[in-house]
């Protein structure tokens, strides 16, 4: 056996060694970025949940306010408790809104991650490829 047969498979070991451990640091740092992501999406509907809640809160509070008026002038009354309505679903679809836009960024934000990821992948591949034909 000579010297170029010993040393072949030493160098293909050591190539894929090093592709192995690139791939496998692209694809962590993915997990790291898709789990950053989601954290920040939780963060994100956490808050939106508490606004929420203080929102229906304080429109309990108005109601309550507003229902001794029912009596003295069903009119205004019935004025005030439409209106009252129509902001209150006007909170929730901006809140809905908001969330929507979150969600949309935060997809935005995985799609760029996952296209580096596959480039870096790409790339590792292609240059332990070029490595094995320069080896052979």
């Amino acid at each position: 056996m000579d010297e170029h047969q010993t040393r072949q498979p030493a160098e293909a070991m050591a190539v894929w060694g090093d592709v192995t451990q690139r791939a496998l640091r692209d694809i962590v740092d993915l997990g790291s970025r898709t789990s950053r992501e989601t954290a920040r999406q939780l963060t994100e509907w956490q808050q939106t949940n508490v606004d929420l809640a203080r929102e229906a809160h304080v429109a309990m509070l108005r109601w309550l306010t507003m229902w001794p008026e029912a009596f003295r002038d069903p009119i205004r009354y019935y004025q005030r408790a439409l209106e009252e309505s129509i902001e209150g679903t006007q909170r929730v679809f901006q809140a809905t809104r908001r969330t929507a836009e979150t969600m949309t960024e935060s997809c935005q934000r995985l799609e760029h991650a996952t296209e580096d990821t596959t480039r870096a992948l790409g790339e590792t591949f292609r240059e332990a490829s070029s490595r094995m034909l320069h080896a052979a």
